[in-house]
């Protein structure tokens, strides 16, 4: 007894160091610049475009409250809508579902997901003391101070992110400039050139002082604070269910052989409540046994014998004096209404017709769509094959016009239209960035229709001279 009772303490003890550790890992002080993003609840706006297209204007909104969060991403040829239900990014040709706003090439601030993260999810401190992770996997990396973000990184989605140019709205720590990392290798820019935020509620405070007499930075700190009471007193909390639990185990394995002996004593009462008093039956020579309307095929070894029938809910129990086996059968039931038979094999005419009113249906409203949508795709394959070649052709022959120029032109912003095999081909070049002599080329090609079949841009730089003909002298040459 007494070495029963070491092992359960010993038990005990590791259990309640191991819970401890935990308690003590999960009470870790939220640096400050975490602080900032905990307590934010509200609504933030900004406008951002990727740094090699600053003609290209996105608008976006954050709503974080305590229930979740909500984003929305607006541009000319898209709409990004990403939340803690359900996220989403539309087109202007498709619509597309996805569980992870940040591995979208589309979004262009994925500062706003990993605030969003930081409000509504807990965090827990890395092992190196430098990093925190939410449970979604987004690590967010800090300064040795603390006070600093440095970047963040999504974890299932090997996608990472390099924050700079930082500023301030409504005392909310944000980064202008953002960088996206694939493999370690630069993905993607975007500058967000504007930010409005917007406080909504704040967390209570256990101090006396009103939380809104509070600067931003202050009521901050105030919700760290406040988490790290939960976190603390989830920690006691999950010792002392430890504890119990300990104590419950304990018990039971003391009282193990008490427990065994009830359940065997209440497993050996017969569970099919037999009645004691048996109904005597006859057995044909086939071995068919005739018990309350009911034909029971039991062989026949009870052929020419009296046989005891006794009844449970379920079963029934065939017997006979002198024999040591007995025979158990799931019981039948006759039908309560008079007149009702055994319904024969086979089908009746209703069924006939209704399965056949079934077949005709899906044969006429899937097999026949399908087949006219297969009849239909090798047009449709010929027709986007078509235009890719009439706007690959277009591509090289503008790119050829406007690789070579006389001395001392310069490309022009141009566009024009053309009609190839009945689509519509438009050419448009125009300036791509602040440098002049980079131009951007865009071919489109659309059906009568006006649906657009092929899409393609390149980047043409300045024209250089012609090369000279085989034979002449070269410039200059008397």
């Amino acid at each position: 007894m007494q070495r029963r009772f070491s092992a359960a303490l010993v038990l005990i003890a590791c259990i309640t160091c191991c819970a401890a550790d935990r308690a003590r890992a999960a009470s870790a002080p939220l640096p400050v610049a975490l602080a900032h993003l905990v307590a934010f609840h509200g609504q933030l706006r900004y406008a951002a475009h990727p740094v090699d297209d600053p003609s290209d204007v996105i608008n976006g909104s954050l709503e974080v409250d305590a229930g979740g969060w909500v984003l929305e991403e607006t541009s000319a040829g898209h709409r990004l809508h990403a939340s803690s239900r359900g996220s989403w990014l539309q087109t202007q040709t498709m619509t597309l579902a996805f569980d992870d706003a940040l591995r979208v090439d589309a979004l262009a601030n994925s500062w706003a997901v990993v605030l969003a993260n930081a409000g509504t999810a807990r965090l827990q401190r890395d092992a190196g003391g430098s990093s925190w992770t939410s449970p979604t996997g987004v690590r967010i990396y800090l300064d040795a101070a603390g006070t600093q973000i440095l970047g963040a990184s999504d974890l299932p989605g090997g996608v990472a992110y390099s924050y700079g140019d930082w500023t301030q709205a409504d005392g909310l720590d944000l980064p202008r400039s953002i960088v996206r990392l694939r493999g370690g290798t630069p993905d993607g820019s975007y500058v967000i050139d504007d930010y409005q935020a917007q406080w909504s509620s704040e967390p209570a405070a256990a101090s006396a002082i009103p939380v809104d007499a509070l600067p931003v930075p202050a009521r901050a700190a105030r919700a760290a604070a406040a988490v790290d009471a939960s976190a603390r007193g989830l920690g006691l909390f999950d010792i002392m269910l430890v504890l119990a639990g300990c104590a419950v185990l304990v018990a039971l394995w003391l009282r193990r052989d008490a427990l065994i002996e009830r359940i065997s004593r209440r497993v050996a009462q017969d569970p099919r409540a037999w009645k004691h008093a048996g109904v005597t039956g006859v057995v044909s020579p086939e071995g068919l046994l005739t018990f309350q309307g009911c034909s029971y095929r039991i062989g026949p070894l009870f052929f020419n014998r009296p046989v005891i029938v006794q009844t449970s809910p379920l079963f029934i129990k065939v017997s006979a004096p002198g024999e040591a086996r007995s025979l158990i059968l799931a019981r039948k039931f006759a039908s309560p209404l008079p007149g009702v038979r055994r319904a024969q094999a086979g089908f009746t005419l209703i069924e006939s017709l209704t399965a056949s009113m079934l077949f005709a249906t899906v044969i006429v409203a899937a097999v026949f769509p399908a087949l006219i949508v297969l009849a239909h795709a090798d047009a449709i394959a010929a027709r986007h094959e078509l235009a890719l070649r009439i706007a690959a052709n277009a591509l090289t022959d503008e790119e050829a016009a406007l690789a070579y120029a006389p001395a001392g032109s310069a490309i022009s912003d141009d566009a024009k239209v053309a009609v190839v095999s009945g689509m519509t081909v438009s050419e448009r070049v125009e300036t791509a960035t602040s440098l002049s002599d980079l131009h951007r080329l865009t071919i489109d090609v659309r059906d009568a229709a006006g649906q657009s079949l092929a899409h393609l841009v390149t980047m043409v730089g300045p024209p250089v001279p012609p090369p000279a003909s085989i034979g002449s002298p070269p410039p200059g040459a008397p």
